[in-house]
């Protein structure tokens, strides 16, 4: 696993944050923030995601739910690393 870096100390910082400001107790947070890391370093091979980083998330909702075959107003497992065909990264488009 390795050391941290000071650029994957302040990502899993930031990441605490904001997975408490979205309901997580602190260590709930750390570590799904430390389970991150691990899974965006190159030599992962860990290609799962979470919904709250997904450019379909709305508040609790997912928007993509339709064109991948959910019920409208799908509430996603916001906080669980998954493989999603509709995910799209914030940011990206």
């Amino acid at each position: 696993m390795g050391d941290w870096q000071d650029e994957e100390i302040e990502r899993f910082t930031r990441r605490v944050a904001r997975l408490m400001k979205e309901g997580l107790d602190e260590m709930e947070a750390e570590r799904l923030a430390e389970t991150m890391l691990y899974r965006d370093r190159p030599d992962s091979g860990d290609d799962r995601r979470i919904c709250l980083e997904c450019a379909g998330l709305k508040k609790t909702v997912c928007t993509f739910a339709n064109r991948l075959g959910l019920r409208a107003g799908h509430e996603p497992l916001r906080f669980t690393l998954q493989r999603c065909d509709g995910f799209v990264l914030k940011g990206a488009r």
